[in-house]
Order: C-alpha cells, then structure tokens, then sequence
C-alpha cells in the first residue's frame, strides 16, 4: 500500500505552536467551469466564480489552509474537452490543491486520460474503494490518504469513490474495476487510519453526496428534511458508519450547495457540498484545543464567488486564456438559431423537460426511427433563445457517446417508459427523455396495510409515428406485439444509469459516430421555431 506522508520542512525539535483554526477549502464538480460565469445579482447581472476568484479568495486567507476536491473536475465544457483534462491539471497545480477524488465523469475520456492526469498533478488522487477486478488490489495511480500537516496538526484525507460509477459514465471506461461499498469501506479505512496515522482530523473526500430532496439544489439543510432512504445512502450513510471519530465529509455529484454546512447530529460529522461549475467554495474551519491538540468543533459556510466580492488574480487568467482560445477558434462559429428557451425545467404538466424534448427529437429525426430516448442526466444545461454556436452544443452535449438505434417491443416500450417515472425524495422525476412518445402516469399512495410505499405507476404510452414533428400530433396506444425501432446511445444501450430495458433490445446501428454531431446536423436542418410537442410524460390523478 502507498501512502504519501506529508513533507515537515521543519525539524521535529521546532516545530510551530499548533493553530487554533484550520480552514479547508472545497470544490466539487467544477466540469471544465475555469472561466468567470454571469449571473443575476439584486437584478443585474455580475461576474462569478472560475479559477481566478478562487485563487483570489483563498490567497486572502489568514489561517493556515487545504483546498481540496471531491472530483468530476474536467468533463463539460470545450476547454475541458478538447484539453482533455490538460487545463484542469494545470490550474489545479497552479492554485496549490492538496488531493482530490475522482468523479464518475473524470472517466469519461477512457482510463488512460484519467492516468495521464493523476501523472500530472502536484497532488495526489485518493481512492479507498476502487479496486482491479483482476488483481483485487486499488490502481497504481491512485492512493488511499494523505497525510498533510496544517498549523502543526496531522490531517488525514481519503478517497471515496461512487459506487455508481459503474454505470454512471460509460461503462466500458470502468470494466475492469469495481468500487466497494461506500460506508463499509469508509468505515473500514477510518478506523485503519487512526490506528496507524493517529491524525487530529480525519477529511473524506467523497463523489457522492446528501442526494433526496436537495439533489441540484441551493439548500440550507435541517435535520427535519432528512428522509429516512438518504440515512441508506450516499453521504449521511457514511457518517452514521464513521460515528463517533474526528471526521468531516466533502461531498459531491449531486451538484448541491449546502449553505452552512450541515452537522448530523447522530454522527458528530460535519457534511459539506460545494454545487457545481464553480460558482461556490465550501469554507469548512475546524477548531482545535491548545493544549490537547484534539478537535473540539467543525462549522462551515458556503462562498458564493462573485467576482466583485473576492476580486480576481490575475495571474490565472492566462492559462485559462490559452485553452479557451484553442477552444474558441471553432466554438463560437454560429451553427443555427431558436426562437425559443430550450430549458431544463419540467414543463408545465408534465415531468419532461423542453431542451430534453428538443434533444431526443433531434435524435429520433437524424436517426429516422420512431422513438427517440436520451438519459435525463445526459442533457447538461439550457440553450438560450437566439444564435446557437458550437460551444452551445459541447455544452448542452459534451460527452463522446454515439448514437445507436436498436429495436423494441411494444411492451418493452411500455416497460422502459415506467421504469424511467419514478420518485426521488417524494417527488416524481423521469431517468429518461423521449421523443415519439407520450405517457400518462400517477402516484400510487402509500399503503399502510400491506406496507407498500408510495409508487408511480404509468397508465397508458401513445406513439405519434410520423405526425410527431407536424405541430399537431396524432397519438395511437403502443402496441405490445409490435416492433419499434429506437434512436438512444452507447451509454444507456452498455448499461448506463436508466438503460436496463435498452439494453435488452435488438441493436441494429452504431456508425461510432458521437452523438453530438447529429445534433448539430439537426440544428443546421431545422433550427427550433417552435417548442417542441408536450408535455410528454403527464401526471393525472
């Protein structure tokens, strides 16, 4: 096992007097967003976040500090992209990060990009649950934890990568390895740790995070809103495993912001996330007593980066520069136009999404079939109304998976449709976006007496066949003996998250060619005059 023991740059004789206060600073699933965004601010829109404020921020800071990651660092934008990971490498070592974890999506360029980048940086990439399949044993260029010293007090920091990993980048990118369970190997590695390290503080660096209710959302969390299912999973799972020690918790994934960090009282841990494309920096303190050296209290606060607030450095703009102008040099070429908003949010209705609509029609039109499926998680952001450029569509689009047209039955049309509606933290989502299709569905309440808990249930899919792109579509009920070819992609066909039933079918087509390139045909054909059909999937009492 490889442990990397932090540098002491001074003699044990002289060490310094302990610090009282240890900041940590965290970020998590920043998908390529280096450079300066614009959001709204008491009405007008102002500068925020990239890596120029957080280096800003940080450099203010008066106590002695870690900035740390909890992973899908690169995969997003062009400037990720095209760098493949080159940029983030860069400015990582550039603001003096001290180790981070992988995310699902910092596989998505195949395992060698990944190991490229682990060579590159000044830090370490940890990981106490990914594991060779051949040999049982963790990859050679991951480590489990660090030891850092900050203020004169041992800091451990470790790994925990998501388990859902397996199926929530391509899976063929992952096939060799498996992850182990998150609490149980969480648990494991603490207790490992604080036998041998005996640090003052142990820091877990997780992709995983709260999930439930407060999945991609800005949240104050109140133990009044935890649901019973989130004490199953993800990061409160590993805190109830880990009760009782010195640890703080960085989550990810789910892009939330937690404002003032979020302590579980149950545990004693303290649960941090940062939400995504680095809007925001977790500040996290962690107090120690003068004379023992122990950890007494941990509190945190969410940083929301804007620009006029922390300032920028100059000294980071350019590299970030240099990538987005390698990237710009074909992004910003327009390709087409809407006259439209192709949102993310559900339509009114119906629990469907307008840029999702748009997407999987796109696909079911280049591809001539009659359905069309794209995984909800797969459609990244919103395209405004106006000109649509290249760099719109990397973003909306900026995974490399293809296009594939396989073949269903009816009742596997009927199946996967009610599989995709279902709830997450008491509220109806769908896994997946058609096209072709329209589903009416309800929730099926509670039922006390068999103790059956709450459902979706659909009631009834219609096809549009070749009525679907006429503004005035014509729904037939599927037919379960027939067959129906589908447009989706290599992801959920591989077995993706939400692909199960996709991944049954009959698979007819795949060019190799990547998906994103038949959106872009699309566009150039038909720019978006109107809103696309829908609601599609339409909840009824």
């Amino acid at each position: 096992m490889k442990i990397i023991s932090a540098i002491l740059l001074t003699l044990a004789m002289a060490m310094p007097a302990a610090a009282d206060t240890v900041v940590l600073y965290h970020t998590s699933d920043v998908h390529g967003g280096y450079s300066v965004h614009q959001a709204k601010r008491n009405g007008e829109q102002k500068p925020i976040g990239g890596f120029a404020a957080l280096s800003s921020l940080i450099h203010k800071e008066k106590n002695p500090y870690l900035l740390l990651d909890s992973g899908d660092t690169f995969q997003g934008t062009p400037e990720g992209n095209f760098s493949k990971g080159a940029a983030t490498v860069e400015l990582m070592n550039l603001l003096g990060y001290s180790a981070m974890v992988p995310g699902n999506h910092d596989f998505d360029y195949g395992m060698d990009v990944l190991k490229k980048m682990a060579k590159g940086f000044n830090f370490p990439v940890l990981s106490t649950n990914m594991y060779e399949k051949a040999t049982k044993k963790a990859p050679s260029f991951t480590y489990p934890y660090i030891i850092r010293i900050a203020g004169g007090h041992k800091i451990a920091i470790m790994g925990i990568v998501g388990t859902h990993t397996a199926t929530s980048t391509l899976p063929a990118n992952v096939k060799d390895y498996y992850f182990g369970d998150e609490p149980k190997e969480a648990r494991k590695w603490v207790k490992k740790i604080m036998r041998k390290e005996k640090p003052d503080a142990i820091i877990i660096l997780a992709h995983i995070g709260l999930g439930g209710p407060f999945g991609g959302k800005r949240v104050d969390v109140k133990a009044d809103k935890i649901l019973p299912e989130m004490e199953q999973n993800g990061t409160l799972a590993v805190a109830r495993a880990v009760k009782g020690y010195p640890v703080v918790i960085f989550g990810g994934h789910n892009h939330t912001a937690i404002f003032n960090s979020y302590k579980d009282e149950p545990s004693g841990v303290l649960l941090a996330e940062s939400g995504s494309h680095l809007y925001n920096v977790s500040r996290i303190e962690l107090e120690f007593d003068d004379n023992t050296g122990r950890l007494v209290n941990t509190s945190g606060k969410l940083i929301e980066l804007w620009t006029e607030d922390t300032g920028s450095d100059d000294y980071v703009l350019p590299v970030i520069q240099k990538y987005k102008d390698e990237a710009d040099a074909v992004m910003n070429q327009e390709i087409s136009y809407t006259e439209v908003e192709l949102s993310r949010d559900f339509r009114e209705g119906g629990i469907d999404n307008m840029a999702g609509d748009w997407f999987a029609d796109a696909m079911r039109r280049q591809a001539k079939t009659d359905i069309g499926v794209q995984n909800s998680g797969g459609v990244r952001t919103n395209i405004a109304k106006g000109k649509i450029t290249f760099r719109d569509v990397y973003q909306i689009m900026p995974f490399d998976n293809t296009l594939v047209v396989t073949e269903l039955t009816g009742q596997q049309v009927f199946d996967m449709v009610n599989r995709s509606i279902h709830l997450k933290g008491g509220l109806p989502t769908t896994t997946l976006q058609f096209s072709g299709i329209r589903a009416t569905w309800k929730i099926k309440e509670e039922n006390a007496a068999t103790n059956e808990p709450a459902r979706t249930e659909v009631i009834e899919v219609s096809l549009c066949g070749n009525t679907c792109d006429s503004g005035n579509p014509i729904f037939t009920p599927v037919d379960y003996t027939k067959t129906y070819r589908v447009a989706t992609n290599n992801y959920l066909v591989g077995g993706g998250n939400g692909g199960d039933i996709l991944g049954k079918g009959t698979v007819k087509e795949d060019n190799q060619r990547v998906l994103r390139d038949y959106l872009i045909d699309d566009l150039k054909a038909s720019p978006v005059k109107v809103e696309p059909y829908g609601p599609r999937l339409i909840q009824v009492k």
